[in-house]
């Protein structure tokens, strides 16, 4: 059985007062039990790991890591942020993850890397701004890979959903990298989680500094998204655009007047994600 605990400005203490709570619970109906916390979003300037304040936060990182070590902690979750790692097309630079790699090591502890193929900082409580790759955006924003609002603006936060198959060559050549890399050293690394998506939570960017604590609106309105509505309106009619029209109260429809709702909440306080 595993228990996760995130990893905040007090975290320490708050992970400590947690365990002792739950862990006398669990241990005597679990002898199995295993405790990963998970770690904070960044270290220090993960571009410059042996600059003064990186190595401080290092040193305070390790420290943290063997008092929790020592209250029976077994892991830590580290977000793999692909603008780190995928600095240009042919080019992945491990240094901060082969530093993460080593210090969870020396404490005695595993990591759990997260692959993490969306940007940091545009969410509640992001530290820092970690951007995607710059080939990478610039691709997705060539292409129409990014997720749109209504009014034409784009979120340059991850890739969009439609377009994950598109992107799927560069996916799998960060894994193959990731591999590659640590091949022969993975005995400090329990398991591997992968975010895609805003945060990591595939879901529209809605939720962010700006509409917190709002509901956000739809972000369906890229070329991707449109094609993929109207393929999922006339699948669901069977093809037939007359029960489109019908359905929707007008009087005929073209495929090509077919459009996501333009008003989000008004779509679903009024029911008409039903018809």
């Amino acid at each position: 059985m595993k228990l996760f605990f995130k990893i905040t400005n007090k975290w320490v203490q708050t992970t400590i007062i947690t365990l002792l709570l739950l862990l006398p619970l669990f241990s005597l109906a679990h002898a199995d039990v295993s405790v990963d916390v998970m770690g904070p979003l960044i270290i220090g300037d993960p571009f410059q790991i042996n600059d003064d304040i990186s190595v401080k936060e290092w040193t305070e990182f390790e420290n943290r890591l063997k008092v929790l070590k020592s209250y029976g902690v077994e892991g830590v979750t580290i977000d793999i942020w692909w603008g780190i790692v995928h600095s240009s097309p042919r080019n992945y630079n491990w240094e901060y993850y082969d530093k993460i790699d080593e210090v969870v090591k020396r404490v005695g502890m595993k990591w759990v890397p997260i692959f993490s193929f969306h940007q940091l900082g545009d969410n509640v409580n992001d530290p820092k701004r970690i951007t995607l790759p710059s080939h990478i955006l610039a691709l997705a924003q060539t292409k129409g890979y990014l997720y749109k609002d209504v009014n034409g603006k784009e979120n340059y936060e991850a890739v969009s959903v439609w377009a994950t198959e598109k992107v799927l060559y560069l996916y799998k050549d960060f894994f193959s990298e990731f591999y590659k890399h640590f091949e022969g050293r993975t005995d400090a690394i329990k398991q591997i989680y992968i975010g895609l998506g805003s945060a990591g939570e595939l879901r529209y960017p809605s939720y962010n500094k700006d509409t917190y604590p709002g509901h956000g609106e739809l972000w369906a309105y890229s070329g991707l998204a449109i094609e993929a509505f109207r393929d999922f309106v006339l699948e669901k009619y069977n093809g037939d655009l007359s029960k489109v029209a019908q359905s929707w109260g007008i009087n005929s429809i073209n495929r090509e007047n077919i459009f996501p709702p333009m008003e989000g909440e008004s779509f679903f306080t009024n029911g008409q994600h039903l018809t």
